[in-house]
C-alpha cells in the first residue's frame, strides 16, 4: 500500500496552472495537465523581457514618427521640382518627334513596294523570324512593327498629355505656395482742389472782412456731391509753398505735446503721415477752400482720429509781419481727400496755412508744408 505525501512549494518559488476556464473533466485515458514551475526570478526576467520589448516598440514607432515630422518639414524646393518635370518632359516630346517622324517613313516604305524591298534588306534577319525569301512574310513582319509602334506612340501620347495635367495642376499649387500674396495698388489720380469730395465742410458765418481770421469759428455743416456741381465759377488764389521770400516771414510752428504712455499695438503702425495741403478761393459759394491728403499711403499708416488746421494772418496789409499760428479747428479725419471751407478771413492780405493730423493713438503726425496765400481785395 502506497502513502501519498503532499508537496509543499519552496519558499523560493511557486507554482503556475495554466488551464482554461471551464475545461471539461479528465477521463481515466486522458493524461492530467501539465504544470509548469518557475521561480520568482525566471517570472521577473520574463516580465523585465516583456517590458524592454514594448518600450523598444513604442521607442521604434516614436522614431519613425519623428522622421516623418522632420521630413515633413523640410523645405522642398518646388522650383527645382518643376525644372526637372520640364526637362523629362521636353525628352518625351523629343522622343515622341522621333517615333512619329520613324513611322511615318515606315508608312511611305510601305506604300511604296520598291523602296520596301530596298530597306527590308537593311533589317536584322532574326527580328523578321529568319531569313525569310517570301515577300509576304516580310511584309507581315512590317506591319507587326507598325502596330507595335502605333501602340507605342498611343502610350506616349497618354503620358504626355498626363505629364501636362500635371504640368498645370503643379504649377498652380506653387504659385499659390511661392509666390508673395499681391496687394492690390489702387492709383488714384491727381485730384483737383475743386473736385466733389464726400466729406466737405464749411462754417456758417457771416462774412466780415474786418474780424480778424485767428478768432473762433463756429460749427460746420456736411455739404453734398450736387452743391459743390451746381457752383458757377471757382478760382484759384495767388499761393506760395514757402518760398524764400516768406520762409522767414512766419513764426515757427507750434510744438505739440507727445504722449507719455502708448499701448503695444501703437508699435505696429507708424506715425502719421505728412499731408500735402492745397488752398483756393471759391467764388459761389464764397470761401477758402483748405484741401489736403497723402502724397503715397503707407501700408503701416494708422488709423486717424482728427486734423488740426492752423494759420495766420499777416499783419497789416503788405506788411509781411505774421504774428502767431492760431488753431482755426480740429476736424474729425475721414477717409482722404478732405477739405474744409474757412468763411472768416482778409481781403488784401497774405495769410499762411498749414495742418497736421493725430492718429487714434494721440500720436501727431508731421506739420505739412507751409502754404502761403495772398487773398485778393
Amino acid at each position: 500500500m502506497t502513502k501519498r505525501t503532499r508537496t509543499t512549494p519552496s519558499p523560493t518559488g511557486y507554482l503556475m496552472t495554466t488551464s482554461m476556464n471551464k475545461s471539461p473533466p479528465w477521463s481515466s485515458s486522458e493524461s492530467s495537465p501539465e504544470t509548469l514551475i518557475l521561480s520568482r526570478s525566471e517570472v521577473r526576467k520574463l516580465i523585465d523581457q516583456e517590458v524592454s520589448f514594448a518600450v523598444k516598440r513604442h521607442e521604434t514607432k516614436l522614431r519613425g514618427l519623428i522622421e516623418t515630422i522632420q521630413h515633413l518639414d523640410h523645405k522642398i524646393d518646388y522650383e527645382s521640382s518643376i525644372q526637372k518635370l520640364e526637362a523629362r518632359m521636353k525628352l518625351l516630346s523629343k522622343r515622341a518627334e522621333v517615333a512619329f517622324a520613324y513611322k511615318t517613313r515606315t508608312q511611305t516604305e510601305v506604300s511604296n513596294p520598291f523602296l520596301n524591298i530596298s530597306t527590308s534588306r537593311l533589317d536584322p534577319e532574326d527580328e523578321c523570324g529568319g531569313n525569310r525569301p517570301d515577300r509576304q512574310r516580310r511584309l507581315d513582319c512590317k506591319k507587326k512593327k507598325k502596330r507595335k509602334l502605333s501602340e507605342m506612340m498611343e502610350t506616349t501620347a497618354r503620358a504626355l498629355n498626363k505629364l501636362h495635367a500635371v504640368r498645370r495642376d503643379a504649377k498652380a499649387v506653387i504659385t499659390d505656395l511661392v509666390n508673395p500674396i499681391q496687394t492690390l495698388q489702387y492709383s488714384c489720380p491727381e485730384i483737383s482742389p475743386f473736385k466733389v469730395f464726400e466729406h466737405l465742410f464749411i462754417k456758417e458765418e457771416p462774412r466780415d472782412p474786418e474780424i480778424d481770421a485767428d478768432m473762433a469759428v463756429e460749427p460746420r455743416t456736411v455739404l453734398n456731391r450736387d452743391f459743390f456741381s451746381a457752383t458757377s465759377s471757382i478760382s484759384s488764389t495767388d499761393t506760395d509753398m514757402g518760398g524764400p521770400n516768406y520762409e522767414r516771414l512766419y513764426p515757427p510752428l507750434p510744438t505739440l505735446p507727445f504722449p507719455t504712455t502708448l499701448n503695444m499695438e501703437a508699435a505696429s503702425y507708424s506715425i502719421p503721415q505728412k499731408p500735402v495741403v492745397h488752398v483756393a478761393l471759391v467764388k459761389d459759394p464764397a470761401g477758402l477752400s483748405v484741401l489736403w491728403k497723402v502724397e503715397k499711403e503707407e501700408p503701416t499708416a494708422p488709423p486717424m482720429a482728427t486734423y488740426s488746421i492752423y494759420m495766420t494772418t499777416e499783419k497789416r496789409k503788405g506788411s509781411n509781419i505774421f504774428l502767431k499760428w492760431s488753431l482755426i479747428d480740429e476736424v474729425k479725419a475721414f477717409k482722404l481727400p478732405m477739405c474744409v471751407m474757412i468763411t472768416k478771413y482778409k481781403q488784401g492780405h497774405k495769410l499762411c496755412v498749414s495742418l497736421l493730423g493725430k492718429d487714434i493713438f494721440g500720436r501727431y503726425g508731421p506739420f505739412s508744408d507751409v502754404v502761403i496765400v495772398n487773398i485778393p481785395e
